[in-house]
């Protein structure tokens, strides 16, 4: 993500962003970008890359009324960074000047929230092995109803 989108999710959102997310948006790992685009990665966890994204997905958390939801209030110092297709979404509080600034989970069937990862880095590296464990699935899957039988060291050809 180029700088200037990154101080537009800033000045939209009114928020400062921690500088390990700051770095992750400036230099978003390529291997994660193809990971992302993946389409048996539907499942896995997206850490967006869009600053159009993420500024919709958290003033979307910011009008919702949370009053039913075991997790009351949406602080403005939160910033939606990722999401599943299941609804369900991860944030970061901007406030948090730790080096090591968690990851949060909300569920969107009860509204609770959990840590999702103690860190940012820490979240990449979930996201790139559940990515991998999705592709891995998926390709044998694939090799399995084309004719391929699985073994003990991988698949192979049917002959």
């Amino acid at each position: 993500m180029k700088l200037r989108e990154i101080e537009k999710i800033e000045r939209k959102l009114d928020v400062e962003l921690p500088d390990a997310y700051f770095a992750l948006l400036l230099g978003y790992p390529e291997h994660l970008a193809a990971l992302m685009t993946i389409e048996v990665n539907d499942w896995a966890k997206r850490i967006y890359n869009d600053a159009n994204e993420i500024i919709e997905q958290t003033e979307c958390f910011r009008r919702t009324d949370f009053s039913e939801a075991e997790f009351k209030k949406w602080s403005p110092d939160y910033v939606v960074i990722g999401g599943d297709v299941g609804g369900n979404f991860y944030f970061i509080n901007t406030k948090s000047r730790a080096k090591n600034v968690a990851v949060s989970f909300w569920f969107h069937e009860d509204g609770s929230v959990e840590k999702s990862a103690s860190s940012i880095d820490a979240f990449i590296q979930q996201t790139f092995a559940n990515a991998a464990h999705y592709a891995l699935d998926s390709m044998r899957i694939n090799a399995i109803r084309y004719g391929m039988a699985p073994t003990a060291t991988g698949l192979k050809r049917k002959r």
